[in-house]
């Protein structure tokens, strides 16, 4: 008579574990200093962007930023932060890329417009603004004669 062998007997069950940090306490050992909230960052966290980091879309869509070193990508930073601080002063009109051009240096005008034009692309800057310069009314069709 042939025996049934059970071929799984001997698998270990995977343990589904609970990794959340709600309950989290921290221990008195551990002194982290918070870092102050800086206006870049607070700008940047509106905008849902991290101040001190590129996104993964920006990384793609300024792949030439990341290519050119730690430089090149702290400027993108500071001159994206600058355009975000802006905004965030006044949500109500529009932020034209003349007045981020003229609050920053003359040499960083490639980068100010790429960054300016990115952000509006992708809904960071004047978004709902009540200037009404990103949402012009469609010009009326007229047929050929």
């Amino acid at each position: 008579m042939a025996t049934h062998v059970n071929k799984y007997a001997m698998r270990q069950r995977y343990v589904k574990l609970n990794y959340s940090l709600i309950d989290a306490q921290h221990s008195d050992d551990e002194e982290e200093e918070e870092e102050a909230v800086t206006p870049a960052m607070a700008a940047a966290a509106a905008a849902g962007l991290d101040a001190r980091a590129l996104s993964h879309m920006e990384e793609h869509d300024f792949a030439h930023v990341t290519r050119g070193g730690s430089g090149k990508t702290s400027q993108y930073l500071s001159v994206r932060n600058h355009i975000l601080q802006q905004w965030n002063k006044d949500r109500s009109a529009v932020l034209p890329v003349e007045t981020c051009l003229s609050s920053l240096p003359v040499d960083t005008a490639d980068v100010v417009r790429q960054s300016h034009a990115w952000l509006s692309k992708h809904g960071a800057i004047n978004y709902g603004a009540l200037g009404g310069a990103d949402i012009l009314p469609p010009k009326p069709h007229t047929p050929p004669r």
